[in-house]
Protein backbone atom coordinates (compact mmCIF):
# COMPACT_ATOMS: atom_id res chain seq x y z
CA UNK A 1 0.00 0.00 0.00
CA UNK A 2 1.43 3.37 -0.99
CA UNK A 3 1.28 6.42 1.26
CA UNK A 4 -1.33 7.99 -1.06
CA UNK A 5 -3.49 4.86 -0.91
CA UNK A 6 -3.18 4.72 2.87
CA UNK A 7 -4.10 8.40 3.12
CA UNK A 8 -7.19 7.86 0.92
CA UNK A 9 -8.21 4.86 3.00
CA UNK A 10 -7.78 6.81 6.24
CA UNK A 11 -9.80 9.78 4.96
CA UNK A 12 -12.60 7.45 3.82
CA UNK A 13 -12.61 5.63 7.16
CA UNK A 14 -12.75 8.87 9.10
CA UNK A 15 -15.58 10.19 6.93
CA UNK A 16 -17.50 6.94 7.40
CA UNK A 17 -17.09 6.85 11.16
CA UNK A 18 -19.99 8.45 13.01
CA UNK A 19 -18.36 8.35 16.44
CA UNK A 20 -15.27 7.00 18.19
CA UNK A 21 -16.90 3.71 19.14
CA UNK A 22 -17.71 2.93 15.50
CA UNK A 23 -14.35 4.12 14.24
CA UNK A 24 -12.24 1.32 15.71
CA UNK A 25 -8.55 1.09 14.84
CA UNK A 26 -8.56 3.32 11.74
CA UNK A 27 -4.87 3.21 11.03
CA UNK A 28 -3.93 -0.25 12.18
CA UNK A 29 -3.34 -1.69 8.69
CA UNK A 30 -1.38 1.35 7.58
CA UNK A 31 0.68 1.44 10.78
CA UNK A 32 1.43 -2.27 10.56
CA UNK A 33 2.64 -1.95 6.97
CA UNK A 34 4.70 1.14 7.78
CA UNK A 35 6.35 -0.61 10.73
CA UNK A 36 7.00 -3.74 8.66
CA UNK A 37 8.79 -1.68 6.01
CA UNK A 38 10.75 0.29 8.59
CA UNK A 39 11.78 -2.97 10.22
CA UNK A 40 13.09 -4.32 6.91
CA UNK A 41 15.12 -1.15 6.30
CA UNK A 42 16.46 -1.20 9.85
CA UNK A 43 17.45 -4.89 9.55
CA UNK A 44 19.36 -4.15 6.34
CA UNK A 45 21.19 -1.17 7.88
CA UNK A 46 22.13 -3.18 10.96
CA UNK A 47 23.39 -6.03 8.85
CA UNK A 48 25.50 -3.73 6.64
CA UNK A 49 27.01 -2.09 9.74
CA UNK A 50 27.58 -5.42 11.51
CA UNK A 51 25.32 -4.34 14.37
CA UNK A 52 22.68 -7.06 14.28
CA UNK A 53 21.71 -6.68 17.94
CA UNK A 54 21.22 -2.87 17.95
CA UNK A 55 17.65 -1.59 18.22
CA UNK A 56 16.35 1.85 17.20
CA UNK A 57 15.59 2.40 20.88
CA UNK A 58 19.30 1.87 21.63
CA UNK A 59 20.19 4.69 19.23
CA UNK A 60 17.64 6.98 20.84
CA UNK A 61 18.93 6.16 24.32
CA UNK A 62 22.53 6.79 23.24
CA UNK A 63 21.56 10.10 21.61
CA UNK A 64 19.82 11.29 24.78
CA UNK A 65 22.64 10.15 27.06
CA UNK A 66 25.32 11.87 24.99
CA UNK A 67 23.22 15.02 24.65
CA UNK A 68 22.93 15.35 28.43
CA UNK A 69 26.56 14.36 29.08
CA UNK A 70 27.74 16.98 26.56
CA UNK A 71 26.00 19.70 28.55
CA UNK A 72 22.60 20.08 26.92
CA UNK A 73 19.98 20.85 29.50
CA UNK A 74 17.24 18.29 30.10
CA UNK A 75 14.51 20.55 28.71
CA UNK A 76 16.31 20.85 25.36
CA UNK A 77 16.71 17.06 25.22
CA UNK A 78 13.00 16.69 26.03
CA UNK A 79 12.18 18.78 22.95
CA UNK A 80 14.72 17.00 20.74
CA UNK A 81 13.20 13.63 21.63
CA UNK A 82 9.65 14.93 21.28
CA UNK A 83 8.62 13.97 24.80
CA UNK A 84 5.68 15.67 26.48
CA UNK A 85 7.46 15.97 29.84
CA UNK A 86 10.82 15.44 31.52
CA UNK A 87 9.81 12.18 33.21
CA UNK A 88 10.08 10.26 29.94
CA UNK A 89 13.44 11.83 29.08
CA UNK A 90 14.95 11.13 32.49
CA UNK A 91 14.71 7.41 31.71
CA UNK A 92 16.90 7.91 28.65
CA UNK A 93 19.16 10.73 29.71
CA UNK A 94 20.83 9.48 32.85
CA UNK A 95 24.11 11.14 33.74
CA UNK A 96 27.31 9.25 34.43
CA UNK A 97 28.74 9.88 37.91
CA UNK A 98 31.84 11.50 36.42
CA UNK A 99 29.75 14.17 34.71
CA UNK A 100 27.96 14.95 37.97
CA UNK A 101 31.33 15.25 39.77
CA UNK A 102 32.65 17.57 37.06
CA UNK A 103 29.55 19.78 37.32
CA UNK A 104 29.86 19.90 41.12
CA UNK A 105 33.53 20.90 40.75
CA UNK A 106 32.66 23.73 38.35
CA UNK A 107 29.94 25.04 40.64
CA UNK A 108 32.13 24.82 43.75
CA UNK A 109 34.80 26.80 41.91
CA UNK A 110 32.29 29.53 41.09
CA UNK A 111 31.07 29.64 44.70
CA UNK A 112 34.65 29.70 46.00
CA UNK A 113 35.57 32.56 43.67
CA UNK A 114 32.51 34.51 44.78
CA UNK A 115 33.25 33.96 48.46
CA UNK A 116 36.97 34.75 48.29
CA UNK A 117 36.77 37.49 45.69
CA UNK A 118 39.30 35.66 43.53
CA UNK A 119 37.03 35.50 40.48
CA UNK A 120 37.20 37.90 37.57
CA UNK A 121 35.51 41.20 38.22
CA UNK A 122 32.38 41.90 36.23
CA UNK A 123 31.51 39.78 33.15
CA UNK A 124 30.52 36.36 34.40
Amino acid sequence: MTAAEAREKAVAAIAAAKNEREAGPLFSEFVQEFMRRQGLHWQKLRSLAGLDDVRIHDCRHTFASHAVMSGLDLYTVVRLLGHADTASTERYAHLADEHVREAAGRISGIVNDAMTGSGKEGGR
